[in-house]
């Protein structure tokens, strides 16, 4: 089990994690030169390169979830303001 008094740095777990996504996607491969392939593709990555690369995706994520709340409350006041003005007329 992963929990986080087992590592003591970032790139530890994202190594793990990444061993782990990397197990579950190659099992589902057919053929030992698909399984190769991704082999070869994923262990030219270094740690630091992983770190960025992770860093950045969850950075995206981040901006889409916080402009996803803004459109959100967004939509809600323009529906409180016309819910308003339906009420004053």
């Amino acid at each position: 089990m992963t929990t986080p008094d087992r590592f003591d740095k970032v790139y530890q777990f994202l190594r793990v994690w990444r061993n782990e996504c990397i197990r579950v996607f190659v099992d589902r491969l057919i053929n030992d030169t698909d399984r190769a392939i991704v082999h070869v593709r994923t262990s030219k990555t270094p740690n630091g390169q992983l770190l960025t690369i992770m860093m950045l995706v969850f950075v995206f994520l981040c901006l889409i979830f916080v402009f996803l709340i803004i459109l959100f409350l967004f939509i809600l006041s323009c529906g409180l303001f016309c819910l308003i003005q339906i009420m004053i007329d």
